[in-house]
């Protein structure tokens, strides 16, 4: 069956293509979840005019995304925990705390898109990596101090 995509499909597709994937797989998920339309003289033009205005909102909406990017990479983000002689916390710095510490800065930042490139359990300065947007990802410096 041919579909035209009316979003990102991970292994299938992006939008806008039209593409051939097994009738089931389109009956039972593509179509009821609004993934994809069925390919037909009709509706393709109207599809490819629906499409146009996804992709010109999804383009608005990363270019945002950005914005927040540069502002985000501004920042570091510092915390105080205890530690032993040899720098080790005792506990660590958690996704939640980066989160919780951006939001006192004014972003709001789901915890789950929060990815730590290097353990947060040692004194002093970590990157973080923040997926802010699916082509769009933020690094943020975290600085842990002794209390």
């Amino acid at each position: 069956m041919k579909v035209l995509l009316l979003d990102d499909v991970e292994n299938i597709g992006s939008l806008g293509e039209v593409v051939k994937v097994a009738s089931g797989y389109a009956r039972n998920f593509l179509l009821p979840k609004k993934l994809a339309k069925e390919v037909s003289r009709g509706n393709v033009d109207s599809l490819l005019k629906q499409i146009a205005g996804k992709k010109a909102k999804a383009e608005k909406a990363r270019l945002a995304v950005v914005e927040v990017k540069e502002e985000i990479e501004k920042l570091t983000l510092d915390f105080a925990r205890k530690a032993g002689e040899q720098g080790k916390l005792f506990g660590s710095v958690t996704h939640a705390d980066v989160a919780d510490a951006l939001k006192a800065q004014g972003f709001e930042v789901d915890k789950k898109k929060i990815h730590e490139l290097t353990s947060l359990n040692t004194l002093g300065e970590h990157s973080v990596e923040i997926k802010l947007h699916s082509e769009v990802t933020a690094t943020v410096a975290v600085n842990i101090t002794a209390e």
